[in-house]
């Protein structure tokens, strides 16, 4: 079983401080073998991971994710111009796969709620 653990530092987005929120990821396998895995990070169309504005998904991928191996990330999350008060949804996809990129044997979703203030 794949594990997934997320959280916000600082835990809100404040619209004022032009300053963007770190997402924590962190992804460990607990099976006895090693797993074709990927993970998706996609934000509402509110936030970005660049101050620029533009990418709004990250895929990280791994043909071979050995048994009892745990990867942390950091995100940084922006608002953009459009960005309004209230929350916005974080959506993270932690997908095996079997021999190929295309084939699924097991996908878990998680939806993390952003409270963006002013």
């Amino acid at each position: 079983m794949l594990a997934l653990k997320t959280e916000y530092h600082p835990f809100r987005l404040k619209l004022k401080d032009h300053r963007p929120v770190q997402l924590y990821v962190e992804v460990s396998n607990n099976h006895q073998k090693a797993k074709m895995v990927s993970l998706e990070v996609m934000l509402e169309d509110q936030l970005s991971f660049e101050k620029g504005g533009f990418r709004n998904k990250i895929i990280k991928r791994w043909k071979e994710f050995a048994p009892g191996k745990t990867f942390r990330f950091y995100f940084d999350i922006h608002p953009k111009v459009s960005t309004r008060i209230g929350e916005r949804e974080v959506q993270i996809r932690m997908t095996e796969h079997d021999l190929a990129w295309d084939v699924v044997t097991r996908e878990y979703l998680k939806n993390i709620p952003l409270s963006v203030i002013d």
